[in-house]
């Protein structure tokens, strides 16, 4: 009977760590996730003033109302 229980107590550590390893790789996700989401926003913002930039050059080189800013 105490075989059992010495048994089933290291099994429980086990699961303990492994639980406590998996929350630390959920933080690791969520923050990794959060840079992602954060360099995403960036690169929407170059691309829009990427945009810009290139209708502003468009409209230089044709002669339009942007050549006169």
């Amino acid at each position: 009977m105490k075989k059992k229980i010495l048994k089933l107590q290291k099994r429980i550590e086990f699961i303990e760590a492994r639980l406590e390893s998996l929350d630390a790789l959920e933080e690791r996700i969520n923050y990794i996730e959060q840079n992602l989401k954060e360099i995403l926003q960036d690169v929407e913002l170059l691309m829009i003033e990427l945009q810009n930039l290139k209708q502003t050059q468009r409209a230089q080189n044709s002669g339009g109302p942007a050549a006169r800013i």
